[in-house]
């Protein structure tokens, strides 16, 4: 796995030194909602993306900017009590009128051996658009769950994530490899809400360009 990630990166590093360079700073606040029936499990989330700071190669601008809000809505099915699968689609409403439609495919791996949970999760995408040619995507993310009181995570207790996420994406015949890391504090309230506070690291590279950004994340996660 870690031979993976150093090989994929690598291909990022060098796309990295691509001509256009482009950095962005912003806040995204997120809405989480799930329900588990028998083997089955119904979630939604709500995201949208605000920036204000952007740097093109020496052009720096403090300016508030509206990026875009991600609408998703999925339907899983346990494997077993470590697996699972599912089926996605995303409406994602971007500035003007540059709205977009995603259908997902899902596999996702979780096991807690000890204090700490492990997870991975395996997806396939494919993005529509109104007037460019359809974006496939192959994304893979590692991730793990830390209690920081006790040996594991209870209600009105503090815990700590962290993701990783590689990403490979495919428009008519251009490429675009990116890259992204997440650091998030959460806390357990009762009833099955969670809170998670943190920053998100992303860099995509093209041939022509590369892009990196920083998001402030607010997420409420509510399992009914």
């Amino acid at each position: 796995m870690r031979a993976l990630f150093l090989i994929i990166l690598l291909c990022v590093s060098d796309f990295l030194w691509a001509k256009d360079s482009e950095t962005g700073l912003g806040v995204v606040p997120e809405l989480s909602l799930s329900y588990n029936f028998g083997y089955y499990k119904l979630s939604s989330k709500i995201e949208s993306f605000q920036s204000f700071y952007e740097k093109i190669n020496s052009n720096e601008t403090w300016n508030y900017a509206y990026e875009q809000t991600d609408v998703q809505l999925f339907v899983g099915r346990s494997l077993n009590p470590f697996s699972s699968l599912a089926l996605g689609y995303q409406y994602g409403i971007g500035s003007g009128d540059k709205n977009t439609h995603r259908i997902i495919q899902q596999y996702a791996y979780a096991i807690t051996p000890g204090a700490i949970k492990w997870a991975h999760r395996i997806r396939a995408d494919q993005t529509f658009y109104q007037d460019d040619p359809m974006k496939f995507r192959f994304r893979y993310r590692f991730s793990f769950e830390l209690p920081l009181q006790g040996q594991s995570v209870d209600y009105n207790e503090f815990y700590f994530v962290s993701t990783n996420e590689l990403l490979y994406a495919l428009q008519d015949s251009k490429q675009e490899y990116e890259y992204r890391l997440a650091f998030l504090s959460g806390y357990f309230f009762g009833n099955n809400n969670k809170l998670q506070f943190g920053a998100e690291y992303r860099v995509k590279a093209t041939d022509s360009s590369n892009k990196q950004n920083v998001w402030i994340r607010l997420r409420y996660i509510f399992n009914i």
